[in-house]
């Protein structure tokens, strides 16, 4: 749902839909720019292809937007018109470390997640990493073990 709603500030800016004030936006600008970023990652993330790169982009592009369009109004979101912008940017944030819902496009076209990875191999997410940490268990000889294989290393409490 908020890559629709993404999606629908990019299409008021380059094609007209629903009309706006925003309407025939230059592309050279800066609204413009994020008007391109709205209509593609927008896109991406609603149908879930490419979700963590293009939420990323979005997030980041939302980030921007508050801090050179809103912030400069005032301190508060409320009052400046940044509330949707910082909603917005936390909730790609989220979708960039979280990655694709099980109907989204990426997983019925590449399958599920190997070993916690990610679909893609481009972030991978926080408890993925968690789940796939290895157990580190101390010795006196510096033994640590790493997915079942013990090795000898220098530091004693260091995991590879």
């Amino acid at each position: 749902m908020s890559g629709l709603l993404f999606l629908e500030h990019g299409t008021a800016k380059y094609l007209g839909f629903p009309p706006s004030d925003f309407a025939g936006t230059s592309v050279m600008s800066m609204g413009g720019v994020a008007g391109l970023v709205e209509l593609v990652a927008g896109a991406l993330i609603a149908v879930g292809l490419l979700t963590r790169p293009a939420a990323f982009l979005a997030s980041g592009t939302m980030a921007a937007a508050y801090f050179l369009a809103h912030a400069p109004q005032g301190f508060h979101p409320l009052l400046n018109g940044g509330a949707e912008a910082i909603l917005y940017c936390f909730i790609f944030l989220f979708l960039a470390a979280a990655g694709p819902g099980p109907l989204s496009l990426e997983r019925l076209l590449f399958g599920k997640e190997k070993n916690g990875g990610p679909v893609l191999g481009l972030i991978r997410p926080a408890d993925c990493w968690l789940r796939s940490r290895p157990k580190c268990r101390h010795s006196g000889a510096g033994v640590r073990y790493f997915a079942g294989t013990a090795s000898v290393s220098q530091t004693p409490f260091s995991v590879r």
